[in-house]
């Protein structure tokens, strides 16, 4: 594995530097969104039609990775404005599903992990509270379809 690195640095270096400068810019200019994908070159942010999508974590998650690599507080910014408003999802209480652990794992354990944030910590704690109140320990599975139920309910 190391010779493979070694043989191909330049190629890593110069993907990372790529990667690294479009995030840069990108984390500014969609601080205020949850990006789904891109309309004509700008994030399409779907977040007041559904902020309890099973993704909405990700790009909190990819920031936080981003701030951990670089140390770029832009990165740190864009991620905790982007729990702050997935945060809104935990007031759909009956919109929440098995998926929460990809939206709070990634944005607020990540959050606390690096800073320390208690708040992170404690949302974190709660979405996994969520998720194992989901789990049938008999059956060994986690109980998915419980989001339809509270719809009915």
């Amino acid at each position: 594995m190391k010779s493979i690195i070694q043989e191909n640095q330049k190629w890593i270096n110069d993907t990372w530097d790529k990667i690294e400068n479009k995030l840069s810019a990108v984390a500014v200019k969609s601080r205020e969104k949850l990006p789904y994908t891109t309309i004509e070159g700008t994030h399409d942010d779907k977040k007041e039609k559904n902020i309890a999508w099973w993704t909405n974590g990700f790009w909190g998650g990819m920031m936080w990775l981003m701030y951990e690599a670089t140390g770029n507080e832009e990165f740190r910014k864009t991620a905790e404005r982007s729990e702050e408003l997935l945060d809104g999802a935990l007031f759909q209480y009956k919109k929440l599903h098995h998926d929460v652990g990809f939206m709070w794992g990634l944005t607020s354990k990540a959050n606390y992990i690096l800073t320390d944030d208690k708040s992170a910590r404690t949302k974190a704690l709660i979405a996994a509270n969520i998720l194992a109140g989901r789990a049938n320990i008999k059956g060994r599975y986690i109980y998915i379809m419980s989001y339809l139920i509270t719809l009915i309910v």
